[in-house]
């Protein structure tokens, strides 16, 4: 604006000049000179008219997205006390991540102003540390609401944090579930309420922690979107999600991709598809390099067997 002001003014500047020049010999040159100032006064109230005009236009354009930016950071800073308080339980903080993601995806569309988003992404970084403690705090057995912990040693990465969970589930959960019970015994499902966390809850706490540009409804279409999938051509955010949390992406896999079926033993856990026979999912990060993990301990049953957990 004040760069736009300094080139107005010199053009009238030297409008002014080119005139007197112009007319310098004219016996009217006095008269023109005289109407030069009223001349410039009505411009430069035209001008003012314009920049007030302008500013006026910004201020009522920038005032819907001040206040959703507003109601935001309320949000923002009132989950991240929610998470930092140490008397919180783990399901309620994850209970109250789902409730705020719902908030955030109605006021998200409203921030319009890229002042307000660069304010938002400042506090949207604090949060994001607060959502990575708590769910690294959960254990094996957390996802399944039992205090028993895991006694096994295993490293975090897909493959051996599916492998944790499955055995999890074996010892401490199968046949337990409401599913199972409802059925008598005929169906089961890999944690079925009440033993295991939510998807939906569990995917809208990583949508949240994923999301860096405001656009948390897209960032969780495609999280649903990639956990039922072994092969992907794009980069996406199930892939940072795999490095950082790697026991709660295996738990939306085993989810989404697993069927109980029943062997000689009792009910186990069946991959429904896998990218090959050594391999469980493919990401391709980019075109030279991709990222995979190695099937777990689970039998990987044809697609046509699917059905094969309502066989007695």
């Amino acid at each position: 604006m004040a760069r736009s002001i300094w080139f107005i003014a010199i053009a009238l500047y030297i409008a002014t000049m080119i005139t007197y020049n112009r007319f310098e010999n004219s016996k009217h040159a006095l008269d023109i000179l005289g109407n030069i100032p009223t001349f410039l006064a009505s411009l430069v109230a035209i001008i003012a008219g314009f920049i007030a005009l302008k500013t006026y236009t910004d201020s009522k354009r920038k005032e819907p997205s001040r206040v959703a930016f507003e109601a935001y950071q309320d949000s923002l800073k009132s989950l991240i006390a929610v998470l930092s308080e140490p008397e919180g339980g783990k399901e309620y903080k994850l209970y109250y991540l789902s409730i705020c993601h719902e908030t955030f995806t109605k006021i998200e569309p409203l921030i319009t102003e890229q002042e307000h988003r660069s304010v938002i992404a400042v506090t949207h970084n604090i949060l994001k540390h607060h959502i990575a403690m708590l769910i690294r705090d959960h254990a094996i057995g957390d996802y399944f609401y039992f205090d028993k912990p895991y006694e096994k040693s295993y490293r975090l990465n897909v493959t051996d944090s599916a492998n944790a969970l499955y055995e999890y589930w074996k010892e401490h959960v199968r046949g337990h579930s409401n599913f199972f019970k409802q059925s008598k015994g005929r169906m089961e499902v890999f944690a079925g309420s009440p033993f295991g966390i939510s998807e939906d809850v569990l995917i809208k706490a990583l949508a949240i922690y994923a999301n860096d540009n405001l656009e948390l409804s897209e960032v969780t279409k495609r999280i649903k979107a990639t956990i039922e999938l072994t092969e992907t051509d794009y980069k996406h955010e199930l892939i940072e999600l795999a490095d950082s949390f790697s026991v709660a992406v295996a738990y939306l896999l085993l989810k989404k991709q697993t069927t109980p079926y029943r062997s000689e033993a009792n009910w186990e856990l069946g991959l429904k598809n896998s990218y090959d026979d050594k391999y469980w999912i493919c990401y391709h990060v980019n075109s030279y390099h991709r990222q995979v993990e190695e099937l777990p301990n689970l039998k990987v049953m044809n697609k046509k067997l699917k059905s094969i957990q309502g066989i007695k």
